[in-house]
């Protein structure tokens, strides 16, 4: 693989809750509608082991959609899955304490965060292609580029709206949905990191 691009943002928010937020698919239909159209959330599945130090999931893409992208087309970019099979999935993978990646057929996103404050994260994720992917408007990155800076800016208002919900005096937490079990995995690996460090 090569980077094709590396991109900075900043979230006003703890980077539990960017963890969260990756963690979980059941947003996608009211906050991601370019993601719901390519990778439906109810079709979407956690996959874990207890005691570990990373958390996995997979997303079907739609039978019309190549990959995650304005218009879901491949266009030049060579693929970096192998299998056909698995080429027809999203898989995502967090690793404790500040990895995230996304594997596309045709691409990988590879995120870090940084925590510089108790309601600050900054974020830097590189867009990786095959060794062979053309630089010019063949490939189609910037359809790529410009359907994720669009999703990241939309998870950015959710988690900073989090943030503040969950620094006011009526905050109370409550149980997770079905929907949630990767949530609900990271907090137990993040309680028991904490038991650990204690």
């Amino acid at each position: 693989l090569r980077r094709a691009r590396t991109a900075r943002w900043r979230v006003a928010a703890n980077w539990k809750l960017v963890v969260e937020n990756f963690q979980e698919s059941h947003h996608f239909a009211r906050v991601h509608p370019g993601l719901e159209r390519h990778t439906p959330w109810r079709r979407s599945r956690s996959e874990f082991s207890p005691r570990s130090c990373w958390l996995t999931g997979r997303m079907p893409l739609r039978d019309e959609s190549e990959t995650v992208s304005e218009t879901g087309l491949r266009r030049a970019r060579p693929w970096i899955v192998a299998d056909p099979e698995e080429r027809r999935l999203v898989r995502d993978a967090y690793v404790l304490p500040n990895a995230l990646y996304s594997l596309q057929p045709d691409y990988l996103l590879a995120y870090r965060l940084f925590a510089t404050a108790v309601d600050r994260t900054e974020v830097e994720c590189d867009t990786l292609v095959h060794a062979a992917c053309p630089d010019d408007a063949r490939a189609g990155l910037d359809e790529v580029y410009s359907f994720w800076d669009r999703t990241h800016d939309e998870d950015r208002r959710v988690c900073e709206g989090q943030q503040r919900c969950a620094g006011s005096r009526g905050f109370a937490p409550t149980a997770f949905d079905p929907s949630e079990d990767g949530v609900r995995a990271f907090d137990a690996m993040v309680a028991q990191a904490l038991r650990y460090s204690s």
